[in-house]
């Protein structure tokens, strides 16, 4: 087994570094974005009267640059509360926020720019509860579940992103980079045996069922892309990007982890139905695991649709909020009629493939010829 973990490992160094070499060697890993950004600490904190809007709260702050080229510095900033996020905060002394240095002015003085508040410390201490946790509970299939996870982080920024950037045909992209996020994750994490390949198998083709979907309703759906303002920036900053491949990209690999959740448990629940009583017929033990499996769809279409809904509540204040707009109107909105796609696209494909991996686990369950493959059994 440990083979066959560091074989999964070395081929991911080596795709990493290729699609990496692929993306510098075509210029687009740094976007032509000359600013810099960088943390600061607040040493003081003066109201002042803005200079853009006359009822807008303004701030004099004095900071400290913590990193960057500028470390060490001392700068004054003056931060309009220009953005409805920063009103609702408030800045004290001692609080460290990201800026961006713009270069200088015509005086030869730093142009700084102030950003988000610093929210690291949080991220990493969260993180760490996570990885305890996930340990703790599941021992060493934990730690090599948060591997994967790391790994699938590294797939998708090297790997997939790079692609996008470097303008790889976005049908191979999806499916190499879905695949080799399907393979790292469910092999590292369960280990390679016949219940794993079963899920593996089943997920493969859930993924591929969604793949079609997608490039169906896509043209139906008559997409830009264009339904966010993180979209509307990226075509800016990478004008070599279509945006309908990005969204293309987004719905497939999306599905992913939905994918391994509802193939893994089947693939588990075939199994030990056949392990509990060998004598059931393949017929029996499909019946038997598709009657839990239809109470694992029903909650979890129910668990994605309220999870789409809750990524895009002040979409959903909108469609509850606007009356001077027909309700036919408001869905057919790109940024609604996006989330419609993305979340029926997903549940169908995980309704199709909740028979499909029950099927091939059922065969792979009651099959004697592929016996020899849980030698390798990681248990």
């Amino acid at each position: 087994m440990f083979k066959i973990r560091f074989i999964l490992f070395s081929f991911l160094f080596l795709f990493i570094n290729f699609s990496t070499f692929a993306a510098e060697g075509n210029g687009y890993l740094s976007h032509n974005i000359e600013a810099e950004d960088m943390r600061v600490r607040i040493t003081d904190v003066k109201d002042c009267v803005s200079e853009n809007v006359a009822d807008t709260l303004c701030k004099d702050l004095t900071v400290k640059v913590l990193d960057g080229s500028l470390k060490g510095r001392v700068y004054k900033i003056k931060a309009d509360y220009l953005d409805a996020s920063q009103k609702n905060s408030s800045i004290s002394v001692g609080d460290k926020y990201f800026v961006t240095y713009e270069g200088n002015d015509e005086n030869g003085t730093p142009v700084l720019v102030l950003g988000e508040p610093d929210r690291l410390l949080g991220i990493f201490l969260l993180t760490l509860i996570f990885v305890v946790l996930v340990v703790v509970v599941s021992g060493k299939q934990g730690l090599f579940s948060i591997i994967a996870l790391a790994t699938n982080f590294a797939v998708l920024i090297f790997i997939i992103a790079n692609g996008v950037f470097a303008g790889f045909n976005s049908m191979l992209l999806v499916i190499l980079g879905g695949v080799l996020l399907l393979t790292l994750s469910m092999f590292l994490t369960y280990g390679f045996n016949k219940k794993t390949l079963s899920a593996y198998i089943g997920s493969l083709s859930g993924f591929f069922i969604t793949i079609v979907l997608t490039l169906v309703f896509l043209p139906v759906f008559k997409m830009t892309g264009f339904s966010s303002e993180e979209a509307s920036f990226l075509s800016d900053i990478a004008t070599n990007i279509d945006m309908v491949d990005v969204l293309f990209v987004g719905i497939c690999v999306g599905v992913l982890g939905l994918l391994d959740d509802i193939t893994v448990n089947q693939s588990s629940l075939t199994f030990q139905l056949v392990s509990a009583n060998p004598k059931l017929s393949k017929k029996q033990v499909f019946f038997k695991a598709m009657a839990v499996g239809k109470d694992h769809l029903s909650s979890m279409v129910n668990t994605l649709i309220i999870a789409y809904a809750g990524a895009s509540f002040p979409l959903f204040l909108l469609l509850v909020r606007d009356s001077s707009s027909s309700f036919s109107s408001i869905i057919n909105m790109e940024m609604i009629s996006e989330e419609i796609l993305r979340m029926l696209v997903g549940s169908i494909g995980l309704i199709l493939t909740i028979p499909v991996s029950t099927y091939i686990a059922t065969v792979f369950a009651k099959s004697k010829k592929l016996k020899n493959i849980d030698s390798n059994r990681d248990d």
